[in-house]
């Protein structure tokens, strides 16, 4: 296995928030059917992103509501948010609720679910191959397994609490890889998909087919700077943004860099993160899975090789900084780890 597999397979994420229950619900889920077509892109995505198509339920509330399920939500009730290339849906529902609609969402497509943990808001997908070097992503035609595949796509759908009283947000990362050789490389991520994902639930919802595309390709602010700084000679990543946003812009940064999250607590600002020191060596991945070291979800991890930090927001004065910690009281992480996940983090705080 190649080098540039062993580096990029080190950091694989599993958000896995075992131990924090924010919805508070078991793993029951519905399920309904519809027919479905071609996808077409947002206005200010170009073709070059993306080819192929992507496809979703037709206009009218009637077919996207045709299954045996609860009811879905108002489509006026679903707004798209967008900060930079950053787009999620703001939902005035539960995040119970808006849970079993995404589940929902994502049986009607055929998707299978790699790991499902309504408790938290986590759905991830299985893997889903192509033999064509661009691809529209999770809704086009796909490969039974990776055989003749040249692309893989990923993507992991968290669901939290939003800003405001009973409502949600949620959110859609995605990960790519390529083949090469004999073995498979991270490509990243691309905004493009994230959007299209999220536009395909819009019209799931009843959004118009031309109402969805102005939603998602509605102009934005562009965000806030991230930079990697020292503050009294420890690395510090500062964002120009309120505690809110910044934990949003870095819950997503996270998913996107291939992070582990174990546990979250967004009242004290504190993400819980494994990382794999592996990813400074550059040793071969586990053998269990070549495709499972590039997953959102990993199940077990290498203990000799993986440690556990915390990343910790404060804010003051309109921006928040970051810092990395050991978990552990009595141990210090080691500097140059801490300057490496604080860049990593940067690299996807686009």
């Amino acid at each position: 296995m190649n080098r540039s597999l062993a580096l990029t397979a080190a950091v694989a994420l599993t958000v896995t928030l075992s131990g924090c229950s924010w919805f508070g619900w078991g793993d029951d889920a519905p399920s309904s059917q519809s027919r479905i077509e071609q996808l077409q892109l947002p206005p200010d995505l170009t073709r070059d992103q993306a080819s192929g198509s992507m496809l979703i339920p037709e206009d009218g509330v009637a077919t996207a509501r045709g299954g045996n399920n609860a009811v879905l939500p108002q489509p006026d009730s679903v707004t798209v948010q967008r900060a930079g290339d950053d787009r999620w849906l703001n939902v005035s529902a539960p995040p119970k609720k808006v849970w079993q609609w995404v589940s929902d969402f994502l049986d009607h497509q055929g998707v299978k679910k790699a790991r499902s943990q309504p408790a938290v808001g986590i759905a991830e997908t299985e893997w889903l191959f192509t033999n064509k070097p661009v691809t529209g992503g999770v809704f086009a035609p796909t490969l039974p397994g990776p055989e003749d595949a040249t692309v893989a796509d990923r993507y992991l759908i968290r669901v939290e609490p939003g800003r405001e009283a009973d409502s949600a947000e949620v959110f859609v990362a995605h990960r790519r890889v390529r083949r090469e050789g004999d073995g498979w490389t991270l490509a990243g991520n691309d905004p493009f998909l994230e959007a299209e994902f999220l536009r395909s639930m819009l019209v799931y919802f009843g959004y118009a087919q031309e109402r969805s595309h102005e939603a998602v390709a509605a102009a934005s602010a562009t965000q806030p700077q991230a930079n990697v700084t020292r503050v009294d000679g420890a690395p510090r990543l500062v964002l120009g943004n309120d505690f809110f946003n910044a934990w949003r812009r870095v819950g997503l940064a996270l998913d996107r860099a291939g992070f582990t999250v174990s546990d979250r607590n967004r009242s004290d600002g504190i993400y819980y993160v494994r990382y794999d020191t592996k990813a400074e060596t550059g040793a071969e991945p586990p053998e269990e899975g070549f495709l499972e070291s590039f997953a959102f979800w990993r199940d077990e991890p290498v203990p000799d090789t993986v440690r556990t930090y915390r990343v910790v927001l404060d804010s003051a004065d309109g921006e928040t900084r970051v810092r990395v910690e050991a978990d552990k009281a009595d141990t210090t992480a080691d500097p140059e780890i801490v300057e490496r996940m604080l860049s990593l983090i940067a690299e996807q705080l686009r």
